[in-house]
């Protein structure tokens, strides 16, 4: 069975999600993609909350120990704070 979940229900009785703003009303894909893509919400990307540096290593942690077809572990990872130069 195919679920596909509403950006409403990401925040289960969250009587503020009512007053969020439609993201279709501002999100526009340059290609043909499911709906659900554009409607997904992230708080931290709407707040602007910064991640500490230990939130940060937990989250490549939780990353690096995520299955890889084959155990290939392909990925990389890269991070980027705002307001810091390279």
């Amino acid at each position: 069975m195919d679920r596909v979940c509403d950006s409403s229900i990401l925040i289960w009785g969250h009587s503020a999600m009512a007053t969020l703003p439609n993201p279709l009303d501002h999100r526009k894909s340059n290609y043909p993609i499911h709906e659900l893509f554009l409607r997904r919400w992230s708080p931290r990307a709407i707040t602007g909350e910064p991640l500490s540096q230990d939130e940060l290593m937990t989250l490549f942690e939780a990353g690096r120990w995520a299955p890889s077809t084959y155990n290939d572990q392909e990925w990389r990872f890269l991070s980027a704070t705002n307001g810091t130069t390279p």
